[in-house]
């Protein structure tokens, strides 16, 4: 509810109500929990609790996620090794990716010389490489009855390609730190540009939200007015809830920084000294 009708500080105010309670029933700062488990009505909330958490911890850079996330290798369904959240479209794999980012990000802001808390086996540089090549390396798998409807195939198909750029786009913004013009970030930003042009149909289920991430960072990494009216039709078909005008604010700020200096803004820092605040799932 504070999420729609209060906006993105608001819905995080409540997240971390839920902080506490999740560590005091696990009896651990950041429980393991596998994602792929979570299928039932039972669990949805769980699920919802856990990838909310993720978008979080995208937009407060320097915070781990509360659960130490991943998938079990072992699929529950015969062809069903990537299970899809209704109303997303986010594969379980590139929601446990996403959480190696924002977990990365966090560490790689550690002061010189502290110990890295989730891997201190691995340099910053080497677990950015393992996670950009798994991203790389992903490919869309379905439920068999998915096969049989083309539209939602395709659909699905398209979801999980947003998702894959937009993963990339925050590994190199938040690990790595380009500029809004690395030649990374430009494809990712024409690629998820054309597939939010190509939706025709959502998956089976899903809401206009799930496009939000997606069309928020290439409206951020969008110059000219075709790219900026385009992201900005995605932008708002989300919806007229609170939250999503939120970002479309931060997104404005950003296009009249960006012409009034003639260099691509940053849409966290620019968020963070204006005192902003956005979500996105």
């Amino acid at each position: 509810m504070e999420f729609i009708r209060g906006g993105a500080a608001a819905s995080y105010d409540v997240l971390a109500l839920g902080d506490r309670l999740v560590r005091d029933f696990y009896g651990s700062e950041h429980p393991t929990l596998t994602i792929s488990d979570l299928r039932t009505a039972e669990t949805f909330s769980l699920r919802l609790y856990a990838l909310s958490d993720v978008s979080r911890c995208i937009v407060q850079r320097g915070r781990r996620t509360i659960f130490n996330l991943n998938v079990n290798d072992v699929p529950r369904v015969e062809n069903e090794e990537e299970p899809w959240l209704a109303y997303l479209g986010l594969p379980d794999t590139i929601a446990v990716l996403l959480a190696a980012v924002v977990n990365l990000c966090a560490d790689a802001m550690l002061p010189t010389g502290r110990q890295s808390p989730s891997n201190p086996s691995l340099s910053i540089s080497g677990r950015a490489e393992g996670i950009e090549t798994a991203l790389r390396n992903w490919k869309p798998s379905f439920p068999s009855n998915v096969g049989n409807d083309s539209r939602a195939f395709v659909s699905r198909t398209i979801a999980g390609e947003l998702w894959r750029n937009t993963a990339l786009i925050l590994l190199y913004q938040s690990v790595y730190r380009v500029g809004g013009l690395h030649p990374i970030l430009r494809r990712a930003q024409a690629e998820i540009l054309s597939l939010l042009s190509s939706i025709t149909q959502l998956p089976g289920g899903d809401l206009w939200g799930f496009i939000a991430l997606p069309a928020f960072l290439a409206a951020c990494l969008s110059t000219v007015d075709e790219d900026r009216k385009l992201a900005m039709s995605s932008l708002v078909r989300t919806g007229p809830e609170r939250v999503w005008l939120d970002n479309i604010a931060l997104v404005e700020k950003i296009w009249e920084e960006t012409d009034r200096t003639g260099h691509l803004a940053d849409w966290h820092e620019l968020m963070v000294r204006e005192g902003l605040s956005v979500a996105f799932f």
